[in-house]
């Protein structure tokens, strides 16, 4: 090599060297393992962004993992890059941009500067789809049926005379739903309906009695009282309880009875159950017949409930008074329960295309029902459904024995037959 090319190689090296200083960077990830730090953290993102925006979508709570990504330069201080947030569930969500640059400086520097306990993410760990799963993990998280089941994902969610939702900020919304379905009378085979509080995980709820107008069959729906209850929802454990009682009603509404000769009500329940959530279906470009790629639940668990039958009867001077003639026995009704759930998956405006559900109660002595639930999203405020409840056998009263029968007025045993119900409905969505 000519003395002048070695020259000019040895320049070239520094300014080369220079240059990949200069545009060379490193990102850095890691979880944030300090979990009081990562608490006040996540707090104070929340705080800001629900000043922004109140109504905000909290994907995104206090609890979650964080995982911070940043960017290494040489001679340039460490650059916060992106931060995903990590739910039980192991959905991945990612933390808007536009609001971490709202935080205090200091909480940011802090962040980055890695002076707590942390743990380095390996690469398989590194997901960029904001609401799915960390690749690490096998099930999808359950927050898809969640929404589409329990909660909502909207600020209105109406399926009319069947359910409302109004979320009164991003935590809490007003409920109002029909039926008793974890015992297996969904909407209109059970005359009632229940309103109150509900969150993300819990309901708290007062009973009323009601009569659903919309449905078809032949079925003897369970009658209603006043009462109340509480359910929770978790990614693998539910449950709920409630009561009511036949004293609280008024003789004005006599006309809530499906028929006042002949009332059954529900004055107890309580159910508990196992989930889990896996993810299933194929993408939209694969041939043939396929299921769209969404969330499936699957339930399993067992719930309890007692009937009370009688008549209304109407005593001189006085309001109708409930006459109790026989209830079941304490483990009559213990059923064992199975339940599916399927939400497709999001599309990019925000809704499921479609919603499945299914669920069977069946009790030792073969009484038990199957319900089904079909939603078809058409446009993105509004849906088709289409609900159904089949009981298969008949429960049987004995009112002999009871001290308030009658002869001759009373039936010695009475027949319940629930039947079957069909309700179609549409959703409306805001």
């Amino acid at each position: 090599m000519k003395l002048p090319a070695k020259i000019m190689l040895l320049l070239f090296i520094p300014l080369l060297l220079i240059g990949q200083s200069q545009s060379g960077a490193t990102v850095k990830a890691w979880i944030v393992k300090d979990r009081n730090f990562s608490r006040e953290f996540l707090r104070k993102y929340i705080d800001t962004l629900t000043k922004i925006d109140p109504m905000a979508d909290l994907e995104i709570q206090e609890t979650d993992e964080l995982r911070v990504f940043v960017i290494l330069r040489q001679n340039v201080e460490t650059e916060l890059d992106k931060a995903y947030a990590t739910s039980r569930g192991g959905a991945l969500n990612k933390l808007d941009k536009e609001i971490l640059k709202q935080l205090p400086p200091e909480l940011i520097k802090s962040l980055v500067s890695r002076q707590y306990a942390w743990d380095m993410l390996e690469e398989f760990e590194i997901s960029e789809s904001s609401g799915d799963i960390v690749s690490v993990f096998k099930e999808r998280n359950y927050k898809q049926c969640r929404d589409a089941f329990w909660w909502t994902h909207r600020r209105v969610d109406i399926r009319v005379l069947q359910r409302l939702f109004l979320r009164i900020n991003p935590k809490f919304a007003l409920a109002l739903e029909f039926g008793q379905p974890e015992i297996g009378f969904p909407t209109s085979s059970s005359s009632t309906m229940n309103f109150g509080l509900a969150t993300e995980v819990f309901k708290f709820y007062m009973t009323m009695p009601s009569r659903y107008p919309g449905s078809l069959g032949n079925g003897h729906p369970l009658d209603g009282s006043y009462g109340g209850g509480l359910k929770f929802d978790t990614p693998t454990f539910g449950g709920s309880v409630s009561f009511q009682d036949m004293d609280f009603r008024k003789s004005s509404e006599e006309l809530t009875y499906y028929d006042n000769k002949d009332v059954i009500y529900s004055n107890s329940t309580g159910s508990i159950y196992y989930s889990f959530t896996n993810r299933i279906g194929s993408s939209e470009d694969e041939p043939g017949f396929k299921i769209p790629q969404g969330s499936l639940r699957m339930s399993f668990g067992a719930c309890y409930s007692q009937f009370v039958y009688g008549h209304t009867d109407t005593l001189e001077g006085e309001q109708h008074k409930f006459i109790e003639l026989d209830r079941t026995d304490p483990m009559e009704l213990l059923q064992g329960t199975v339940r599916a759930e399927y939400a497709s998956d999001m599309n990019d405006k925000h809704y499921n295309k479609w919603k499945l559900a299914s669920q069977l109660n069946i009790s030792m002595t073969g009484f038990g029902s199957l319900q089904f639930y079909v939603s078809r999203t058409i446009l993105e405020w509004l849906s088709v459904d289409l609900s159904g409840t089949f009981f298969w056998k008949s429960l049987d009263f004995d009112t002999k024995g009871n001290k308030h029968y009658v002869a001759d007025v009373d039936p010695d045993t009475f027949t319940w037959k629930p039947g079957w119900l069909i309700t179609p409905s549409i959703s409306i969505y805001f």
